[in-house]
């Protein structure tokens, strides 16, 4: 993906994605710093990659790595 100009934009997804791998995202990193309780959720919030993601994140918790996820929405249901 890294090599190919026209991947490149879904190379974030794919980290999020590999936690099981120990991936993650910087958003990933600063909803467990939040929920851990060694950031506030305004400072995480104001250095997000993806503040609006992160917000919903951290007001319904969970795994999900984007607002699809969170929604329900897979690539399956996006058909």
């Amino acid at each position: 993906m890294i090599a190919n100009p026209k991947q490149t934009d879904g190379l974030a997804e794919i980290i999020a994605e590999g936690e099981y791998y120990g991936m993650q995202s910087f958003d990933q990193a600063l909803y467990n710093a939040v929920t851990a309780g060694r950031v506030t959720r305004e400072d995480a919030l104001q250095i997000a990659s993806r503040p609006h993601d992160l917000q919903l994140l951290l007001d319904v918790g969970g795994t999900a790595t984007n607002v699809d996820q969170l929604h329900g929405v897979t690539p399956e249901t996006s058909v």
